[in-house]
């Protein structure tokens, strides 16, 4: 009598699960442009406005995680599913990191509090010859540098 092991998939599933894959949100520090017309780079800046240092705190990141947990939960415990379910983890967090920068944008672009200082808003139509009222958006550096990475 012979026994015949077959395996569909099983050890490398569960190679797969054991390797998990992890995606981080926002202005990597390596992504070091300065920002135009100034000393600093585009993640300085972020933390700057991020945290109130010397500026009027707008919390693009903080604020949004806070304001989304629930969603942002209900978000990974779907890839979690699909995952255990055979779906490429690497794939899922890299939806999951394009998903949670379009969200994090579209909320610097409807406006984070506080509103810009008058002295700001005439800096902003000297520089750009428009105004733009929204805070965070000068030139579209900062909210262009807000990205996903996968497993870094």
């Amino acid at each position: 009598m012979s026994v015949t092991v077959r395996d569909n998939g099983f050890k490398k599933r569960m190679a797969q699960l054991k390797k998990p894959a992890h995606v981080t949100v926002g202005v990597h520090a390596d992504d070091g442009a300065k920002v135009e017309g100034g000393g600093v780079t585009v993640a300085e800046v972020a933390a700057i406005h991020e945290f109130g240092l010397g500026v009027p705190e707008r919390s693009w990141l903080r604020d949004f995680v806070t304001d989304n947990d629930a969603k942002l939960k209900v978000m990974l415990r779907e890839i979690g599913r699909r995952v255990a379910s055979g779906a490429d983890s690497e794939r899922e967090m890299e939806r999951f990191g394009l998903v949670v920068v379009g969200m994090i944008k579209e909320r610097i672009v409807a406006g984070i509090s506080p509103e810009l200082a008058p002295e700001t808003l005439l800096q902003k139509i000297r520089v750009t010859g428009a105004p733009k009222e929204t805070p965070l958006i000068r030139f579209g550096q900062f909210i262009s540098s807000i990205a996903h990475r996968v497993n870094e």
